[in-house]
């Protein structure tokens, strides 16, 4: 158990670093918004962790991803401890039975991760070439994880314990 542990911390680390990014980004997006002037030992500090001078909604894309990277940091190191410690969470998100429901959990928040990335590239202005591979594989991870999560669903198991021959949709 002491293994799990270790890597719930460091999960935990993780998350909280990646909130503290979100944190200082939302600064420095909010510095540059209201005081443009701002002194450039400042601006040159800001721009050490990640924060740029760019337009508004490319500054707000870029914190709602750093807040997804952390929120999924979060759910692994909750999930993890929910399904090898059987700890349960009054909060839904993080009581996670198993593995499985981990995995599903996990891949609707990859995928949003993805799309908010892609979403990046969109209001960047990238070359048409470069959006369409881009787009391209991101639709093709995308349609990956979501057979990959409709497989787990189908083939989750009944109550009783063996997997159920009936579709995700099926009663």
């Amino acid at each position: 158990m002491v293994g799990i542990n270790i890597g719930v911390i460091a999960l935990a680390v993780a998350s909280a670093l990646a909130f503290i990014l979100a944190l200082l980004k939302l600064v420095g997006a909010l510095t540059f918004m209201f005081a443009p002037g701002f002194g450039m030992s400042a601006e040159s500090a800001l721009h050490s962790f990640g924060v740029e001078r760019k337009p508004v909604t490319l500054m707000l894309i870029d914190i709602v991803d750093s807040s997804l990277l952390g929120v999924i940091l979060l759910v692994m190191a909750f999930g993890l401890k929910s399904v090898f410690q059987e700890k349960r969470y009054k909060i839904a998100a993080f009581d996670i039975k198993d593995v499985t429901e981990l995995k599903e959990y996990l891949i609707g928040l990859v995928i949003t991760l993805m799309g908010t990335r892609f979403l990046e590239r969109i209001v960047r202005g990238e070359e048409q070439d470069d959006l369409l591979s881009v787009g391209v594989g991101v639709a093709s991870v995308i349609l990956a994880l979501g057979i990959y999560d409709f497989i787990l669903k189908w083939t989750k198991p009944a109550s009783g314990g063996r997997a159920a021959s009936k579709g995700p949709d099926d009663k």
